[in-house]
């Protein structure tokens, strides 16, 4: 097949995947809801198509094929091979593909596996894919070609991504990104299930591995930047790290809440799983936009921040659908508990990192003028809940095998923590660096202290559950 003919072959199979998802979805809104027995056979096969233009486009990187835009902007004929394979995702057009072809394979297996999301609830997992898939056709196609000559030579991948994490951390990212996907679509079906905790625990096991991916790749972005960039640190709050920070702290509360035992909170569940999602979305805009400045900002597209915004719009209509259409409200939730407490501090961190990471640019906007958020910001914004998400740890260890003990314990640590304070920031003066190291550490020692007083069969056991 002629180079000509891979670019043109590869935006037709484009096309076909968005047709195949509309056709499925009209007849859904035509003929009313689905066969529950029935698996969406438009998902798995747009789900089989997606990795066959990867693999497309990775052959038009190793063959040079410069008539194509996005390989013309990633590759030269110089570049060493794996460095061609890498480019995949070295730019804006070919990491959206890659999105979109985990997002499809992530919602093909969980079609198969959760017979809550097929029926009329598959609408929401096809809606998402579809938005996905029409801001790859129409605003970020890595097929677009350069018309009317293909040049001789392209302009080579960005030297900073010429290194071998490369392979690994946007891979990790878009992983954990993805994967937010089925909570979302699990959360619209929760107000009307009949089994809501079996639901919840859905919703545990797929934020459990999305939340393990995007930590492996935060921490990998963070020894690439220190490595490559040579800051002599390992986190900046730059606007790129606080992108990936701020749905990684709502997925982390998530966790608490949604683990399908006795206390778990339906609510809270529906909603963060919702926020989750929708701050994957933000989190993009804030990267891919450009209206932030960044020395991670290496596959912008400020012209297209637009579609961004709109996909995130058409993920929180679907959500805010979900909230006003409630059937059942599952009235025997708990009103407080310890999962509840560290799920809403999680939450009050993320607000806080996104209040300071949008801060420069709404003074922009409103004042006219550029206001600038330094790292000294969120250190003292967030070192209080730090301190009360430590101390919680600790209080949560004890206070389940010592409940008569409890109130002992809240007194003792409220004087101590007094105690401690008066000690370091009127007499000597000391940052909450100290302090937080000191409470870290009592949270620490609490839960090796409760992980030796239950049996190590229970502890393994319990474990062992919460994952599988």
């Amino acid at each position: 097949m002629p180079q000509v003919m891979l670019g043109e072959f590869g935006h037709w199979l484009l096309l076909l995947c968005v047709s195949l998802l509309v056709v499925a979805q009209v007849k859904t809104v035509c003929l009313g809801s689905e066969d529950k027995t029935i698996i969406p056979s438009d998902i798995l096969f747009v789900a089989s198509l997606l990795p066959m233009l990867l693999a497309l486009l990775i052959f038009c990187f190793l063959r040079d094929d410069f008539s194509l835009r996005y390989v013309w902007e990633n590759s030269h004929t110089g570049l060493a091979l794996d460095y061609k394979v890498l480019a995949l995702w070295g730019g804006h057009e070919g990491s959206w593909l890659l999105w979109c072809a985990i997002s499809c394979v992530y919602a093909a297996i969980a079609t198969q596996t959760c017979t809550e999301l097929r029926s009329e609830h598959t609408r929401v997992v096809r809606v998402t894919l579809l938005a996905l898939l029409l801001y790859g056709v129409f605003l970020s196609n890595p097929f677009a070609r350069m018309l009317p000559f293909a040049p001789g030579e392209g302009k080579d991948l960005n030297p900073l991504l010429q290194d071998g994490a490369m392979s690994i951390h946007p891979p990790c990212l878009y992983l954990g990104y993805c994967a937010f996907l089925v909570p979302f679509a699990l959360s619209c079906v929760l107000p009307d299930a009949q089994y809501p905790a079996r639901v919840c625990q859905q919703i545990h096991r797929w934020t459990l591995w999305g939340w393990g991916w995007l930590t492996m790749g935060i921490c990998l972005g963070s020894w690439w930047a220190y490595r490559e960039l040579g800051w002599g640190g390992w986190w900046f709050w730059d606007p790129v790290e606080n992108a990936a920070l701020i749905p990684w702290l709502v997925a982390s509360a998530l966790l608490h809440v949604s683990r399908g035992k006795q206390d778990a909170s339906y609510t809270w569940t529906i909603f963060l799983s919702q926020a989750c999602f929708m701050m994957t979305f933000v989190g993009t805009w804030i990267t891919r936009s450009g209206v932030l400045l960044s020395v991670h900002g290496f596959a912008q597209a400020p012209g297209r921040s637009l579609g961004l915004l709109g996909i995130a719009t058409v993920v929180t209509i679907m959500g805010m659908h979900t909230w006003t259409h409630r059937k059942n409200k599952h009235a025997s939730e708990p009103s407080l508990s310890w999962t509840k407490l560290a799920a809403a501090i999680l939450l009050s961190m993320a607000l806080v990192v996104l209040a300071g990471t949008l801060y420069p640019l709404c003074a922009k906007w409103w004042l006219g003028s550029l206001r600038v958020v330094g790292g000294d910001y969120f250190n003292k914004a967030l070192a209080p809940f730090w301190l009360l998400l430590f101390m919680g740890m600790g209080l949560q260890a004890e206070a389940k095998y010592a409940y008569r003990k409890l109130l002992l314990h809240v007194v003792l640590t409220g004087l101590t923590g007094l105690v401690l304070g008066h000690l370091f920031f009127v007499h000597l003066q000391l940052n909450y660096n100290i302090l937080l190291a000191v409470v870290a550490l009592y949270a620490l020692i609490a839960q090796v202290h409760l992980l030796f007083l239950s049996s190590p069969y229970h502890w393994l056991q319990n474990t062992v559950h919460t994952v599988v």
